[in-house]
């Protein structure tokens, strides 16, 4: 058998995501808030880049029709590659005047310096109007202030605060330990996620909910950090950098071998091993010493690499001191997590010991709830534990979390005795809002009617036949309590203006009213349609050429900058990018939905993905991106543009219908029928089909049906 060296050349074609298109892609799915946080990022983290808000200097370029800047950015890279020119004897002394200049501080302060307001004359001298709003009173407040004003004992004082901490979100008095299982959940998070700050700040705001003020304020306080004293503080920071430098170091490494040429075989060697994805921090160690030793070849890379290994021995040989126990177990996980070469984890668990990754918007936040827990002392021998919604001893019986309480327990707890607990808990119910603190619907119904002095039928409906109200069964009410049906209708019209929810008033937020900004209008302008973006709100990008020009002085930092230019240039032309790709696609929508934009949802034809990809050239991806929590404002209303895409119905004789406009169809059905004899789901079917030719099945109706929040003909029925 004869063996025979042989060469193959084979050709291949790979597709690689440049970094400009995964900016574009990423920035074409936010939404319009997101945008807006996004660019800020941005603006704090690439100082060539500015804004008319954060720079309104005096500039020389010429704005497009979107207000972004784009001959400046151009220019500033034009200047970087014929920046290699001859300079005079004063130049030379400018540039030794720039060098003396400590870059790494001043972008730091730059980073750190936040915007000022304006000091303009009118209402632009006004505080802004977060600083300017209330906050809405909560029930547990509104709650807390008539107890004050009460005169309870003591211990009918803690007593109430158990019973206001155990309130669920429609007023309820809970009993069945939910709070606590949240708790736990959230502690689990944080043993899973060390780095999770809003898991803690989650679980702070819990405590302050189930009544344990304390272990609310230990939890804020860990929040920001502050549980963490100057010593370990500087230990952290100084562990930290040594991460940080891991981080980057390993990447300017992998950098560096790459660029050396393909005869450096020792090189294309270590690669591997530097991006293996089980490598610990000793086998990066040894990888970067192996570079070492070749350090003539990587020029510059070679200092590069000695302060990688610096800032790996400093950790391999690091000993943990003494800290208190919460800090030093985070502590010892980021280590953990550094030693197995995940330093980006590693960095975020050490940023959460000193509260370094706390923003001074949520810094204030957080200071708000301490200041409100000082303002507001619990009272005592209220548990202070994370379950605190448990009473003495019961922990020892094996009782599972989120077990039951009972009034009993609850008095027990707070001294009182359990006889009178009961009364107490009368006197809340009757506090406002009326039928607060009932343990069910039937006891909210009957406290309220009690109240407001209804008769012994409407509380005789309310105690037995809650089941019978609900299901609009009067004839078995009527038989029951053998009384004349006309006057269970009568008894029926009072119950029903009772509160079935106490806490309606008193909700954290109002969904109702949910501000939307569009990120497009569209206008009639004569017999067309015109799609207008929306550019209020979003700031107007530029490169800074004055910081530009003067950085570029530095030799030192030519290379930085140029980077920092070429991020601002592309996050531009991203941003242009994507305005006008939710135009291009928001014209082709109008386009196939005229109808809908002149004569209203009725008229909404079937569209899907594909019909849009396929009429301005993109993938259906793509078109998702574009309309997903994109918002526009039509002559009709305002509309997410993914409400335009909907499924086909068949008609007969006719062309298909969007499943929305069956929607409005099924809709406008059961709006105008006779609410003493409603229509059932085959009923609607027919009509369907007899007036607009539109045949769906009857579980369809009922899907439809659910899906607006409209309820069953049975429960429909009004006899009055």
């Amino acid at each position: 058998m004869e063996i025979k060296l042989a060469q193959r050349l084979s050709l291949g074609l790979n597709i690689v995501m440049t970094p400009q298109l995964q900016q574009a892609i990423r920035l074409l799915q936010l939404s319009r808030i997101e945008l807006i946080d996004e660019v800020r990022r941005e603006l704090e983290s690439n100082p060539v880049l500015a804004d008319d808000d954060s720079d309104p200097q005096e500039r020389n370029e010429v704005e497009g029709s979107d207000g972004y800047v784009r001959r400046s950015s151009d220019q500033a890279m034009s200047d970087l590659d014929n920046h290699a020119v001859d300079r005079d004897i004063n130049a030379r002394r400018e540039e030794k005047k720039v060098q003396e200049v400590d870059w790494e501080q001043f972008l730091e302060n730059r980073t750190l310096q936040q915007p000022t307001y304006a000091t303009r004359s009118g209402f632009e001298e006004l505080p802004p109007i977060e600083q300017s709003l209330t906050r809405a009173t909560s029930l547990a407040d509104h709650l807390r202030w008539q107890l004050q004003m009460s005169d309870f004992t003591e211990a009918e004082r803690a007593f109430v605060e158990l019973v206001i901490s155990n309130l669920d979100d429609n007023g309820f008095l809970d009993l069945k330990g939910s709070y606590q299982e949240e708790a736990e959940e959230l502690e689990k998070e944080i043993e899973r996620s060390p780095a999770s700050k809003f898991a803690v700040l989650n679980l702070g705001v819990l405590q302050e909910k189930m009544g344990n003020h304390e272990g609310a304020r230990r939890q804020f306080i860990r929040f920001l950090g502050e549980d963490c004293g100057a010593d370990e503080r500087a230990v952290v920071e100084r562990v930290l950098k040594m991460v940080r430098r891991c981080n980057s170091g390993v990447d300017e490494l992998i950098r560096d071998l790459v660029a050396l040429p393909d005869s450096q075989t020792w090189a294309r060697e270590l690669l591997p091993r530097l991006k293996a994805k089980d490598a610990r921090l000793r086998d990066l160690r040894e990888v970067a010493a192996q570079a070492q030793r070749q350090a003539p070849k990587l020029g510059d890379g070679g200092k590069r690499v000695q302060s990688l290994l610096d800032a790996m021995d400093g950790l391999l040989h690091l000993q943990v001191p003494p800290m208190p126990e919460p800090l030093e177990t985070l502590f010892r996980k980021a280590i953990a997590l550094a030693l197995d070469a995940n330093f980006s984890e590693a960095a975020a668990v050490l940023e959460r010991i000193p509260g370094l990754d706390v923003t001074p918007r949520e810094r204030e936040r957080v200071l708000q709830y301490l200041a409100r827990l000082a303002e507001n002392p619990e009272p005592a021998e209220r548990p202070t534990s994370a379950t605190s919604r448990k009473v003495d001893g019961e922990e020892d019986e094996g009782e599972l979390p989120g077990a039951r309480l009972t009034i009993e327990q609850m008095a027990e707890r707070a001294g009182l005795d359990p006889e009178d607990a009961l009364e107490v808990l009368r006197l809340v119910q009757n506090f406002d809002p009326i039928g607060v603190a009932s343990r069910d619907l039937r006891e909210c119904l009957r406290v309220q009617a009690e109240a407001y002095g209804y008769d012994e039928l409407e509380l005789a409906i309310i105690d037995r036949h809650l089941p019978n109200l609900e299901k609009h069964n009067y004839g078995a009410i009527a038989r029951d309590l053998k009384v004349p049906l006309e006057e269970v209708y009568e008894a029926c019209k009072w119950i029903q203006k009772l509160e079935s929810r106490p806490a309606r008033n008193f909700t954290d937020t109002d969904e109702r009213s949910i501000g939307i900004t569009p990120d497009v209008y569209i206008v009639k302008d004569g017999d067309k349609f015109v799609v207008l973006d929306n550019d209020r709100g979003l700031q107007r990008l530029y490169v800074n050429e004055a910081l530009t020009k003067k950085l570029l002085h530095d030799p030192n930092a030519r290379e930085w900058v140029g980077e920092k230019l070429k991020n601002a240039q592309w996050l531009i032309r991203a941003i242009e990018q994507r305005r006008k790709t939710i135009i291009r696609v928001t014209e082709a929508i109008v386009e196939r939905q005229r109808e809908f934009f002149e004569k209203g949802v009725a008229y909404l034809k079937p569209m899907i993905l594909r019909d849009i990809a396929e009429e301005v050239h993109m993938h259906e991806s793509t078109i998702s991106r574009v309309t997903t929590n994109k918002y526009a404002h039509t002559p009709q209303g305002l509309f997410e543009l993914k409400y335009f895409f909907n499924s086909a119905i068949r008609r007969a004789d006719e062309e298909d219908i969007a499943s929305e406009s069956v929607k409005q169809a099924i809709k406008r059905l059961i709006e105008t029928e006779d609410k003493q004899n409603p229509l059932s789901d085959q009923a609607i079917v027919d009509r369907l089909e007899q007036t607009d030719g539109i045949k769906i099945a009857r579980r369809t109706v009922a899907k439809y049906r659910e899906m607006m929040g409209i309820l069953a003909s049975s429960r429909r029925k009004k006899m009055f």
